[in-house]
């Protein structure tokens, strides 16, 4: 009589399941990356409070005034109290599987979700597309779970921003091949990329905003164009750290990458623009490091192509900087804001020493370098 209830219970499912397929509400099986937070217009939850299910004990809208940006989206909350727990503990309280539906990624989809359709087990939220999707889930929660676990662990993700949320969310660029890469210099190019990518994050917006500046036209059109160019960086990148493994997360490594490159604005554009020269020159010193003939990347042709593509582009836009700043500032004053930057970047960079080493770049003579304006930057 067991056998003959499971059995019909195991019609029923795969009947209901072929009911979901069909009508849409269950994706197909992903091949292509994803992002690692479901968030319609970088919005997560359709704008419910992820704290208000453990609190509350049922969902609740969140409010425009209390939010907060976590995993490259961002989640709304009904109250401070709320939004401050979170943020002390993201993790404890953000749904599974980025808030995708937990019953498809159980069968290996991906989906939608409702945010009434939703369960706590064992301290942990999850959603689920409809009520049908939650009945189904619910029939075996366990196994719903050790699946949706092992599932979502293989799904490709595309990374989430380092630093900075961009307005124009541009479609991840994947590498143009393997990445044939050892595990100790992947897992330190994840790491060192994590400083990159929130470089290329903040350049995109700082050429975009000195694009809008009273500038000449000529002058407005070229700085237009580089935080074009910057995009297509932040993207290629992107596309890069996804296929990479995920690095821990540090929150003193993304406060002092926030405080670095916030430092590098200045009112004046002159000494922005002297700034942004300064810290792509030593940008193009690092590149030139890691794509040097005897490195780990000579290994790994589809790294170097996306590395070169930038190195090409940030020399570029070296020249554009430095002669823009050269004619709106005097060199003493830019060479004195040249050397902080440097400075600046080598205090960044010194605890990332080991990876430097790990992909094959000596870091001693790296920071070195980068410690030194090169003579004649704004000659």
């Amino acid at each position: 009589m067991r056998s003959q209830c499971f059995a019909l219970v195991r019609r029923l499912l795969t009947i209901a399941t072929v009911a979901l397929l069909a009508a849409g509400c269950v994706g197909a099986a992903q091949s292509t990356p994803i992002p690692a937070v479901n968030a319609e217009s970088g919005l997560a939850l359709k704008g419910y409070d992820p704290v208000a299910y453990f609190t509350n004990g049922k969902p609740a809208p969140g409010a425009d005034r209390f939010t907060a940006d976590w995993n490259g989206a961002r989640y709304r909350f009904a109250s401070a109290e709320n939004r401050d727990r979170f943020v002390a503990a993201p993790e404890k309280y953000a749904p599974q599987y980025g808030g995708y539906c937990a019953y498809a990624i159980s069968i290996n989809r991906i989906a939608d979700i409702d945010p009434d359709e939703w369960a706590i087990v064992d301290g942990k939220l999850y959603l689920n597309n409809n009520a049908v999707a939650q009945a189904l889930w619910s029939v075996d929660r366990r196994g719903s779970i050790a699946a949706g676990d092992q599932y979502w662990a293989a799904v490709p993700k595309v990374a989430a921003p380092v630093c900075f949320r961009l307005a124009e969310a541009a479609p991840v660029a994947t590498p143009p091949g393997p990445l044939r890469l050892g595990a100790a210099p992947a897992e330190a190019l994840a790491e060192l990329l994590q400083v990159f990518a929130c470089g290329e994050e903040s350049a995109s917006l700082a050429f975009a905003r000195l694009g809008r500046s009273p500038l000449e036209e000529v002058a407005r059109y070229a700085l237009a164009g580089i935080a074009g160019e910057e995009r297509i960086h932040e993207r290629l990148l992107r596309g890069l750290r996804g296929a990479l493994p995920a690095p821990p997360r540090d929150r003193a490594l993304r406060r002092a990458l926030l405080r670095f490159y916030h430092g590098l604005a200045q009112p004046d554009i002159g000494l922005h623009l002297a700034s942004i020269a300064s810290l792509d020159a030593a940008v193009c010193a690092i590149l030139a490091a890691l794509l040097h003939p005897a490195g780990v990347l000579a290994e790994a042709p589809a790294v170097a192509a996306i590395f070169r593509r930038i190195h090409r582009d940030e020399a570029r836009h070296v020249r554009v900087a430095r002669r823009l700043a050269a004619e709106l500032v005097g060199k003493e004053v830019l060479a004195a804001i040249a050397q902080r930057t440097r400075l600046d970047l080598v205090a960044l960079l010194e605890p990332r020493a080991a990876a430097f080493e790990r992909v094959g770049v000596d870091a001693g003579r790296l920071l070195a370098r980068l410690g030194r304006v090169p003579d004649g930057l704004f000659a």
